[in-house]
Formats: C-alpha cells, sequence, structure tokens
C-alpha cells in the first residue's frame, strides 16, 4: 500500500478522500500531533511507537535548524533563548524522522506555500534528511491558482491540469508595458487598505488569536490535548512583546520618513538599488535560504560591487501593520537597529514614496530576493539580481541568479552579460505562461476564500494518482 505525508487533519476532506479513491495510507502531520491514517483507524502520536530508534546525523540537523532563526525570531516570543528554542526543534525533528522513516510516505504534499511555521520548517528538514520528495502548493497572486512546486528551491513544477496561464501573463506583460507606475491589483487591495494601517486593528488580530488557541488548549475537548503528543510546543510572541514590535516599527516610519523628495539624479547607472519586500525577512527566510536578512543581501552587494553606491529602497507595505488576519511583525526587523546598521555599512535610503519607475530611469542594476520587480525589469529589458527562490522561477529571460556568478563581475560587466542574451518580453511571457499553466484550484492560500475546496480535493488526487504511477 502507498503512504502519502499530509499537513492536513487526519478526518479532514482531503484525507477522507485519498483514503476513499487512492486507497492510501497518511502520515498527517499538524501543528498539534502526528498521526498515521488508514481507511480503519487514525493512530495518535502519543500512541505511536517507534520499534527502532534510527541513527541520526544530529550535527546535520542541527546545521540545518540554525539556518531557521528568523522563524524563531517571528513564532517565538523573547522570553525563550535561540538555544532554548533550538533544542526543542531539535527533539521534534528526530521524533519527525523515527515516525517519518518507519512508515515511509512515497511523498509529501504539503499545503503550506512554503515552510514559513517553525513546525512545517522542522518537517521539511526531517523530508529532505530522509530524502523524501515534498510537494508544496503555493499560491500565485498572477491567478490566485495554485502552483506544485517540488522542493522549496522551485526548480521544479508539476503539470496537473489543462489550465493555461496565457491570458493571464497577456495581460499582465501589456500592463507592465502600457504603464510604468503600474502596480498588482493585490498589492493596491493591502496598501490602500485603512484597516491594514492601523496598529490596534493588529492589536486586535493578535488577542483574538491569541484566545483562540488558548480555548482550543484549555477549554475545548480535544484529541491533541495529550502531553505525549508529537508536536513543537514553544510559547508564541505574547502581547506585550507584539506591543514593543509595534513601537519599534513606528519609530522606523519616523526615521524613514522625509519631507524633501529622493532625488533620483544621485543614482548613477553603475549604482545598485535592493529593492526591499513587502513582508519582513522572517517571513521570506525560507525562499531564500542563503541570505536570510536584507542586510545579509546589502553587505553581499557591498563585497560584490566596492566601486557602486548600493541603495535600499523601503517598500510602501512598511505602512502595514497587518493583512488579511496576518499580522506582519515588521518591527522584528524593521526598526531604530536596522536603520542604524544601514547608516553604519554605507547604505543610502531611499523612500518608499520613490517610485520604482523613477529609479528605472537612471539605469541602475537592481536587486530582490524574491521581488515582483524582477518580473516588471525582464518585461522592459532591465536587468535584476535574483537572490532567491521566487515563484516566477529564479531562471526568467533578463534576471541574473546570484548563484549562476561564478567570478567577479562589474554592474556594467552584468548588464552587458544581459543585453548580450537579448532576451524580449516575449520570452518572458512565455517563461511565466509555463511556470503558472497546468496549476490546481486554490483552497485558500494567500486568498480571502475556500470556496473552491471540492476542486482543490480533485486536483490534488488527479496529481497524488499521476505522481503514485510515476513511481
Amino acid at each position: 500500500m502507498n503512504t502519502i505525508l499530509i499537513t492536513n487533519e487526519p478526518d479532514g476532506d482531503l484525507a477522507n478522500n485519498l483514503i476513499e479513491r487512492e486507497k492510501t495510507r497518511l502520515v498527517c502531520v499538524t501543528q498539534n500531533d502526528v498521526y498515521i491514517r488508514t481507511a480503519d483507524s487514525i493512530i495518535l502520536g502519543a500512541t505511536l511507537t517507534i520499534s527502532t530508534q534510527p541513527l541520526i546525523d544530529l550535527p546535520i540537523i542541527r546545521s540545518e535548524l540554525s539556518k531557521a532563526y528568523p522563524l524563531i525570531d517571528r513564532w517565538v516570543d523573547n522570553k525563550v533563548s535561540i538555544s532554548t528554542a533550538l533544542e526543542q526543534m531539535m527533539e521534534y525533528t528526530t521524533r519527525l524522522i523515527g515516525v517519518i522513516e518507519q512508515h515511509g510516505p512515497d511523498f509529501a504534499v504539503l499545503e503550506t506555500g512554503a515552510p514559513h511555521h517553525l513546525f512545517t520548517y522542522c518537517l521539511d528538514t526531517a523530508l529532505k534528511y530522509l530524502s523524501i520528495s515534498a510537494f508544496y502548493l503555493y499560491g500565485n497572486a498572477f491567478d490566485l491558482r495554485c502552483i506544485i512546486f517540488r522542493e522549496n528551491d522551485k526548480q521544479e513544477h508539476a503539470i496537473v491540469s489543462d489550465y493555461s496561464a496565457d491570458s493571464v501573463v497577456e495581460e499582465y506583460v501589456r500592463h507592465v508595458e502600457e504603464n510604468i507606475d503600474y502596480k498588482p491589483q493585490d498589492s493596491i487591495n493591502s496598501l490602500s487598505s485603512f484597516l491594514n494601517r492601523q496598529p490596534t486593528y493588529a492589536a486586535y488580530i493578535h488577542l483574538k488569536q491569541k484566545l483562540a488557541t488558548y480555548y482550543q488548549k484549555h477549554i475545548k475537548p480535544s484529541r491533541n490535548n495529550n502531553s505525549l503528543s508529537i508536536k513543537l510546543d514553544l510559547p508564541t510572541i505574547s502581547f506585550w512583546h507584539f506591543l514593543g514590535l509595534m513601537q519599534k516599527q513606528r519609530a522606523y516610519q519616523r526615521l524613514i520618513k522625509v519631507s524633501i523628495p529622493f532625488d533620483t539624479k544621485t543614482i548613477k547607472s553603475t549604482d545598485v538599488v535592493f529593492a526591499g519586500h513587502m513582508i519582513p525577512e522572517a517571513t521570506s527566510f525560507p525562499e531564500c535560504p542563503d541570505y536570510p536578512g536584507e542586510i545579509d543581501i546589502l553587505l553581499d552587494l557591498k563585497c560584490r560591487f566596492p566601486d557602486a553606491q548600493i541603495f535600499y529602497r523601503e517598500h510602501p507595505a512598511i505602512s502595514l501593520f497587518s493583512e488579511e488576519n496576518h499580522i506582519h511583525f515588521q518591527g522584528l526587523h524593521k526598526n531604530p537597529v536596522f536603520y542604524k546598521q544601514l547608516q553604519s555599512i554605507g547604505i543610502k535610503i531611499i523612500s518608499p514614496s520613490t517610485s520604482i519607475s523613477e529609479i528605472r530611469k537612471t539605469q541602475c542594476l537592481f536587486a530582490t530576493k524574491t521581488g515582483r520587480i524582477a518580473i516588471e525589469n525582464s518585461i522592459l529589458g532591465l536587468p535584476t539580481l535574483i537572490y532567491g527562490f521566487p515563484f516566477y522561477g529564479a531562471g526568467i529571460p533578463g534576471a541574473v541568479n546570484i548563484r549562476s556568478l561564478s567570478e567577479e563581475k562589474t554592474v556594467q560587466e552584468i548588464k552587458w552579460l544581459v543585453r548580450r542574451n537579448n532576451k524580449s518580453s516575449s520570452s518572458v511571457k512565455e517563461h511565466l505562461t509555463k511556470m503558472f499553466s497546468g496549476s490546481i484550484s486554490n483552497p485558500g492560500i494567500g486568498i480571502k476564500t475556500n470556496s473552491q475546496n471540492d476542486l482543490f480535493i480533485e486536483d490534488i488526487i488527479r496529481f497524488v494518482s499521476i505522481t503514485l504511477q510515476k513511481k
């Protein structure tokens, strides 16, 4: 019998359909426990027994988990030390390895977009250690569908449906070419929301989440209320910790606020502009594992291009405290300490009110982790350095993947390299269409509704069936 690992509840719609229609056994890893689901039973983590505990190379596990410090910042209260958090993550990951190895899933289907949570990062580490393929469902802001990527580096994706992204990509390219100040609709919606910019509303969301957690843990009877459950039980950010982060973000906002517009004439064509991201590096970390922080990238740019001035253009979303019931916690890294670091290493700050279109006129070199600015630049024939694993593919025509630079190059040499390849907007269109076509219905990852749940289940069943046939 085939076995599949999922991050869904063992008695949910997806699990029930997989059991009934694909006759599989399931390993269900959730935030609260690990379950083994068969057609006849659900075995809880507290009652699971490991016949033989595998010998685990703990230094390898520790090295991988140590990279997750941005996620520890985001999910764990600051009263808990990094060392304590890592030790508990080590224990949890080794338990996952024991269960997963014993039950031997053929592959994993993870409805998480990317391992942005501590427990999913530990799961991802366990799967990599055991060399078990993991497929991530990544919400695509272009068409609100889900791309199924194999592994988190997004180098390979599955073609599941006959859906074509041609018209969506065509429209996007047309908008970028016709409007130099074009902004995607999802960005407009987030930035224009009054509630998203209110610290008090973020506080309301935080308290609501805390109350829901308390209810689930202490009041509502649940199969998960067992001290022997296999789970990562670390205290989340407290309300007072949260208030401190809000204050730090407000202080940073005041520091970067300028009364005089930034003069883009100070940017030369030999300079580099790093475009800051909409959410802090604490959540973009898994998709940029070699450069988890924005300071990491700015330091790298300083070293790579000693003759260039490096600029940091803050994202307009620095004004947001929440979005779609999701708290940004930008104060974790966007704070007065970050501002002083930028000054100490000679990075010049560009106000978020300065439009990208004005910066593009300088013909400078852009850099990003995973931002959509690389797509727009490629359409317009401008080069971008990509540091992470973006959903549109690090190999998008017109951009340069930082991993491909095997030797030192100047800004002008990189521009020449891009011009020599002479990729047009039509090649960008072809690349994006190929990346986004064949995707599946979105059950609610990054969007408001999960009304497409039935379609999503059908798509996942089809994907599982196709993948099992290839085994």
